[in-house]
């Protein structure tokens, strides 16, 4: 309480002690007052319940303003439930001011909106990487936002991207990207000769060979001819890249019976594998027969061939 507060209290008392209290004679003070003991009203002083608001016991606010500051003491004002009292926090257009919510409005009043809402672990609904998440206030409305972002993806068993695929794509394959050279096979992201093989071999280009070529004639595959039996033989154009795997024609190839492969060739990395070579004649797709190997390079394949068992026949490409 101010100084101003004690001198008006002193005031009051002293008004109230100053009065004469009623005697026998003229029940009254000297100058007609009450002899109760009530300030008399034309002594100029107001009477004490003056200062007592009659709705609710209080004095009026006014009449506590402290003239140091103009604000009313805060214990000669409390605020209903704790709050600050209404007169030093007015409402904007008489809003009350509740506990902050994510509804997209100011609710405490502050100027801030959906300000200190908590945050809770929750699962979005995007997959992998992508659904562990945390519930926010977004847009004054809660929204369970990933924790993590989409990234490339690897090769860890994991869907990575967010596109619920694992691993997909080459992304486990150590080879993706990497190209070997002729005759070679990448194995863990490593180039290396398909089969020894692969990088020992005599070159076939005769033009005559190649099945499209044709012409009839008499060359035969015998020993001491012009193709290297018993090595590792590759035809390159304009002979032709690989063996045919049905049959020809009588009569083409430089020869009587042109030879073809039965069986089809292999895949890469079954290594050399055994095959029959027929060689056609007169409607008899497979009226001579030669064991022969076949090994798949990759982008060539090779053949070691035994020379033919008869004259006139030949291996022969397109």
């Amino acid at each position: 309480m101010t100084t101003k507060w004690l001198v008006m209290a002193m005031l009051v008392g002293l008004s109230v002690a100053c009065v004469p209290r009623g005697g026998g004679g003229g029940g009254g003070d000297d100058d007609g007052g009450p002899a109760d003991g009530r300030i008399d009203p034309d002594d100029g002083v107001s009477p004490a319940d003056m200062f007592i608001d009659p709705d609710d016991g209080v004095p009026p606010p006014d009449m506590f303003v402290d003239p140091d500051d103009g604000v009313p003491p805060p214990d000669m004002a409390p605020a209903p439930d704790g709050d600050r009292p209404r007169d030093m926090a007015p409402q904007p257009d008489g809003a009350e001011c509740d506990p902050e919510t994510c509804n997209g409005a100011g609710d405490d009043c502050d100027g801030v909106v959906d300000e200190g809402q908590d945050v809770a672990p929750c699962v979005t609904d995007t997959p992998g990487r992508c659904a562990d998440g945390l519930e926010q206030c977004v847009g004054g409305a809660p929204l369970c936002v990933p924790r993590l972002d989409p990234q490339d993806e690897q090769c860890n068993d994991e869907d990575d991207d967010c596109d619920g695929a694992v691993d997909e794509g080459d992304v486990c394959d150590p080879c993706a990207g990497i190209d070997c050279a002729p005759g070679e096979l990448c194995s863990d992201g490593v180039c290396g000769l398909i089969d020894p093989g692969c990088g020992d071999y005599a070159e076939v280009a005769d033009p005559t060979r190649n099945l499209a070529a044709g012409e009839n004639g008499s060359a035969c595959d015998r020993a001491g001819g012009d193709l290297p039996v018993g090595e590792w033989l590759r035809f390159v154009p304009p002979a032709g890249e690989r063996m045919a795997e049905e049959a020809p024609e009588d009569d083409i190839c430089g020869t009587d019976a042109p030879g073809w492969l039965m069986g089809g060739h292999p895949q890469t990395g079954e290594g050399v594998v055994e095959r029959t070579v027929c060689f056609s004649w007169r409607d008899n797709p497979c009226r001579w027969e030669a064991q022969v190997e076949v090994l798949d390079c990759g982008d060539f394949v090779l053949y070691r061939v035994p020379p033919v068992p008869i004259c006139n026949l030949r291996y022969c490409a397109e």
